[in-house]
């Protein structure tokens, strides 16, 4: 699989307003980003620095991420990600990834993705359906306790 277009130095951002989707009400209010979400807008602008740059029918698949969370986002709020191709290892990558709201609250992370063939991501894709639906369910069959500061 061919990599050359891979280096170092590729980057991408990412502008988004935090709306209902991306929030968790549990701290009260109208909801903050949730680390999971934001997780993911940092590997969605790993992904969009590489895309362009891949062999046809692949895209990346995070592995492992270490991420700093400083402070909450509430909904409204918009946040920039920035993501920047650190190192190129065959099929690995390493990115370094920074977000920040309007009020300059930053989020860092390093986040390392392997290339992956599009059918890979597609199975993986319909498991987390799946698992989304199940914890769905369980979810409705569970009361959840609420957190309360």
């Amino acid at each position: 699989m061919a990599t050359d277009d891979l280096k170092p130095g590729l980057k991408a951002e990412i502008v988004t307003t935090v709306d209902d989707k991306l929030v968790v009400r549990h701290m009260g209010g109208d909801g903050v980003l949730s680390t999971p979400n934001m997780i993911g807008l940092m590997e969605r602008a790993g992904i969009e620095a590489v895309q362009a740059h891949l062999p046809e029918g692949h895209t990346t698949v995070g592995f492992e991420v270490h991420v700093k969370h400083f402070g909450a986002t509430p909904k409204g709020q918009k946040v920039t990600v920035r993501a920047e191709l650190l190192e190129v290892d065959g099929r690995k990558l390493r990115f370094k990834v920074e977000a920040h709201d309007e009020d300059k609250k930053s989020e860092t992370a390093l986040i390392a993705a392997r290339l992956s063939p599009f059918n890979t991501r597609l199975e993986g894709q319909q498991a987390f359906r799946e698992l989304d639906l199940l914890l769905s369910t369980l979810g409705q069959a569970i009361d959840l306790p609420r957190f309360e500061p």
